[in-house]
């Protein structure tokens, strides 16, 4: 019986030549891949890659074409500004909060004035807050990253989209204050669907939960670089043997 793989999730995983047509492969039914282009780790592998940079999508290319069991997810998160008219007590609700009227073209589309991106990084995408690096400490989910909320965007996309003969480009943009996401299609652009998103208790309970896990605050910048320090270290300390061993047995190896 042939292998199959029912789901296959990536997160800010970079897209190489090398690799990228495994996606085509029929031993995967669904695929999603998740990015954000506050993310700029993803496209700075320059060494598993012979290409120069990698990407964070895939594309058509001249040898085959993009599964529809592909789905590309852009993960974006928009607040609502901060309002310098709050003060006044006798001006409109829609003037005080522009981010919930979502009878405006701007606001779906996430061009308006009022919204401020706050998408995730590489870090915010799969990380818990305590890594020392790169998690914001005023980041909307904190302290938890992407990869908790993705089963139910996966779902929302499921039971909210239409299914496609080719690979779906969707924008996930989730708007935090008022607790609701727009599903945006890459094409055609005018296609949206507004679903809600976690109310305030459950970003709550998420915090709470996470909390209870979180390491003993001894474990600062200082102590991670240290470990890292060592881990790279001991790797270099590796690869120096395996060469001195192949060199031995009249072998020339390389490392990128």
């Amino acid at each position: 019986m042939p292998l199959e793989i029912d789901e296959l999730i990536l997160l800010g995983a970079p897209i190489q030549r090398q690799t990228e047509r495994y996606v085509a492969s029929p031993i995967f039914k669904k695929i999603y891949n998740f990015y954000s282009r506050s993310d700029h780790v993803q496209k700075k592998d320059l060494f598993s890659s012979q290409q120069l940079f990698s990407k964070r999508v895939f594309a058509n290319r001249r040898e085959w074409s993009l599964p529809p069991s592909l789905t590309q997810i852009e993960v974006k998160m928009l607040k609502e500004r901060p309002n310098p008219h709050k003060k006044w007590h006798r001006i409109s609700e829609s003037v005080l909060h522009p981010a919930a009227n979502i009878s405006k073209r701007g606001i779906v589309r996430g061009s308006s004035w009022s919204l401020q991106n706050v998408s995730p990084g590489h870090t915010e995408m799969w990380f818990m807050a305590w890594t020392p690096r790169n998690y914001r400490a005023d980041f909307p989910l904190y302290p938890v990253p992407i990869i908790t909320v993705t089963p139910y965007i996966i779902q929302m996309i499921e039971t909210t989209q239409p299914q496609s003969q080719t690979s779906r480009k969707i924008v996930a943009d989730i708007r935090p204050d008022y607790n609701y996401m727009i599903l945006r299609h890459r094409f055609p652009k005018k296609q949206h669907t507004i679903v809600s998103f976690l109310p305030k208790n459950s970003y709550k309970e998420l915090h709470d939960l996470a909390m209870i896990n979180k390491p003993p605050d001894g474990y600062t910048k200082q102590e991670h670089d240290k470990k890292r320090a060592l881990a790279k270290e001991q790797a270099h300390n590796d690869i120096r043997e395996k060469r001195k061993k192949a060199k031995d047995k009249g072998i020339e190896i390389y490392f990128r």
